[in-house]
């Protein structure tokens, strides 16, 4: 009962103002898949890294596809199918929070602040940002499955969904490529972890030659926001530098938690704000 409350809150709360017109990139959007709408089936080019100069996210462009034909250029359908996925997403953050132990009030409080976060208003209410939403959804879909394999290691065919879920994550967002990261550092932190068995170590490298397939392909294909093309070896070793490393912790900790960056930034020393410093600190004890 009370999650079908918290269900009918999250509707009700993300009901976008301005449900009847697009904004911002939505008309990129339209204009990436503008080839297929009246060959549909000519579709699974998107598949191909070449395809486009733009993101490589096939999933992003084949629901853009889907949502023209369906709602031709009626902007409510696209928005409240968009509202379904991220229900989708939050049921399985509930799920998640059970599997991993948590009581019912926690494990709903924890699913409440996900559902109703103020930084999803953005996500949630903007359609051009479906691809967040649906690599969201694989990615829980691949952890509550994993942790349902831990629980019940006789279900070997668990692997093999993960696996799918994983690799349709990176056709959705270029941040699924920690979602495996992820997963097997979950795997030996697991309270109840035994030997390694060979069907996951052979699942394990599938999913690491998985992912340098993957960043090849993001490195060499066309790129109209970046270009390695030029770069010298210090420009790229510099970015793996732990200044630069705490620096995107840091705005991937702004992001999620909805606070500007420079809230950090007022104190600085030798270029490095003290909460990097602290967390520079930290992670030389921790290691």
């Amino acid at each position: 009962m009370s999650l079908t409350a918290l269900f009918l809150y999250v509707v009700w709360l993300y009901i976008p103002p301005y449900s009847a017109y697009f904004i911002g990139d939505d008309y990129v959007q339209f204009w990436r898949i503008r080839e297929f709408v009246e060959a549909p089936l000519g579709s699974y080019r998107v598949f191909d890294p070449l395809w486009t100069d733009w993101y490589y996210r096939p999933l992003q462009n084949l629901w853009f596809l889907a949502n023209r034909l369906v709602f031709l250029l009626n902007p409510f359908g696209y928005y409240y199918l968009q509202l379904i996925f991220h229900l989708l997403a939050t049921a399985l953050v509930f799920n998640l929070a059970r599997k991993l132990q948590l009581t019912n009030f926690f494990a709903f409080l924890a699913t409440l602040i996900f559902a109703a976060g103020g930084m999803h208003q953005l996500t949630v209410g903007w359609i051009s940002s479906i691809g967040n939403i649906i690599s969201a959804v694989l990615a829980l879909a691949a952890i509550v499955s994993y942790l349902t394999y831990l629980q019940h290691p006789q279900k070997k065919h668990l692997l093999l969904l993960v696996t799918l879920f994983i690799i349709s994550g990176f056709f959705s967002h270029e941040l699924s490529i920690i979602v495996p990261i992820f997963i097997v550092a979950l795997r030996f932190i697991w309270p109840q972890i035994k030997r390694l068995e060979i069907l996951e170590a052979i699942t394990f490298l599938s999913w690491l030659i998985f992912v340098v397939i993957y960043i090849l392909a993001q490195m060499t294909r066309p790129n109209a926001n970046i270009s390695a093309s030029g770069l010298d070896k210090d420009l790229i070793l510099s970015a793996f530098s732990p200044a630069n490393q705490l620096g995107f912790i840091l705005a991937s900790i702004a992001h999620w938690f909805n606070f500007e960056l420079s809230m950090l930034t007022e104190f600085q020393v030798l270029d490095l704000t003290v909460l990097e410093l602290l967390l520079g600190i930290l992670l030389f004890l921790i290691l």
